[in-house]
């Protein structure tokens, strides 16, 4: 046969890809790792694909080749490598072609792929650097991220009190579209997940 059926094939690829080292680029080690459970297998395959993509790095900051990171997304990413996170900047290219796997025809464009340096876990995330402390525009970037990943990364610069913070969370959060908030208050990241966000007294309890 000059073909091959394609269970057959689904059964090689499977097999190809149960094998970490098979993963040589960044948007393979997107599309691949979601399948995959272990830490050791998704460590592997991350450390293949640096060795076989082009890139930058600044302490836990990656740059895949040509990635253009805007503003202070720099800086918020060097922030999330002391919360223990390794910061991806993907380019274009691989946004589109990760985008075309997933089959997203949407205008969404996440800024990041976060690493857990421990299980090696990958996040799609947005990126936002908050200078204003008022309740509508900490509400305002998170309906913006939402809009762009399941992930918002809120870096919040300016002064904000407390009740403003907790205030904004809660009018921003998005049922649909926001999964978790990673938000960097006073220098204190918090991890704020849907259970958080309208449970009375969640949120007040963990932000301080």
């Amino acid at each position: 046969m000059i073909g091959k059926d394609e269970s057959t094939k689904w059964a090689e690829d499977g097999a190809a890809f149960s094998d970490p080292l098979q993963v040589n680029s960044f948007v393979k080690l997107i599309d691949k790792i979601r399948f995959e459970k272990t830490p050791q297998w998704r460590e592997k395959a991350f450390k293949n694909m640096l060795k076989n993509e082009k890139y930058t790095k600044n302490g836990d900051v990656y740059y895949m080749e040509h990635a253009k990171p805007m503003g202070s997304e720099p800086l918020t990413a060097m922030k999330l490598g002391k919360w223990g996170y390794l910061t991806i900047f993907p380019n274009n290219r691989q946004i589109g072609e990760i985008k075309r796997i997933f089959g997203d025809n949407t205008l969404k464009k996440n800024d990041v792929y976060l690493v857990d340096k421990k299980s090696f876990y990958i996040l799609k995330a947005d990126l936002k650097n908050i200078g204003g402390g008022s309740i509508s525009a900490i509400r305002d970037h998170i309906i913006e991220g939402s809009k762009q990943a399941p992930i918002i990364v809120m870096d919040i610069t300016a002064t904000a009190s407390r009740l403003n913070v907790i205030k904004g969370i809660r009018a921003g959060w998005d049922k649909k579209n926001t999964k978790i908030i990673l938000i960097n208050w006073h220098g204190q990241w918090h991890q704020i997940e849907r259970v958080n966000v309208h449970k009375k007294g969640r949120l007040e309890s963990m932000i301080k």
